[in-house]
């Protein structure tokens, strides 16, 4: 009775080390594999943040103007704003 017990145990335990090693085996590849889309993140928060910067710009700077010396702008310069995937 007590080698069955004895062995369903052993066997339990080979493979739930099996299992964490196989785990622990590609864990790096995750890793190393999100770096590539992280860098790509980067990039676009970068982009979005001189976007919002350049209309921070044109806000403050129309703000900052007087009411009765500014002239209608239709043709005013407006950054591009586009999404690229």
């Amino acid at each position: 009775m007590m080698g069955f017990f004895g062995d369903f145990i052993g066997v339990i335990t080979f493979l739930g080390l099996a299992a964490i090693a196989g785990i622990w085996f590609f864990v790096p590849f995750a890793i190393f594999g999100t770096k590539g889309r992280l860098d790509d993140l980067i990039d676009a928060v970068d982009e979005t943040n001189k976007h919002l910067a350049d209309i921070k710009a044109i806000l403050t700077r129309d703000a900052v103007e007087p009411a009765a010396s500014v002239e209608p702008k239709n043709d005013i310069e407006l950054p591009s704003i586009r999404v690229s995937r």
